[in-house]
């Protein structure tokens, strides 16, 4: 793959291979998760499959509404890679508003001699 594709395809699987451990749960979450499984499984293989059977040498020179098929390519990475960027910062504001939660559970639970 041509750096830049490799770049932004490296980007995304490392944002799915993050979150993957701490995806949650509840209707919110099975929504993130449904877009986090389809990436990896379809749209991902699918838009480089797709970009794979154009001959190389017409990936960057053939144009279709001015544009080569590698920057199409490139448009639909950087798509895929926002997406999961914003899902994988979702997922760390949840584990952060969990971690301030229970900080709060426990200088109410510890302020008090008596609750010890």
């Amino acid at each position: 793959l041509p750096n830049d594709v490799a770049a932004l395809v490296g980007s995304i699987r490392d944002s799915i291979a993050a979150m993957l451990p701490s995806m949650g749960f509840g209707a919110e979450a099975a929504a993130e998760w449904e877009t986090v499984r389809q990436t990896a499984l379809e749209y991902l293989p699918e838009t480089l499959e797709n970009y794979a059977n154009i001959p190389n040498v017409y990936a960057r020179v053939r144009r279709r509404d001015g544009k080569t098929p590698h920057n199409l390519l490139i448009e639909q990475l950087e798509l895929l890679d926002e997406r999961m960027k914003d899902i994988a910062s979702d997922v760390v504001d949840g584990q952060t508003e969990s971690l301030v939660a229970h900080g709060e559970f426990l200088k109410t639970r510890f302020s008090d001699p008596l609750t010890w």
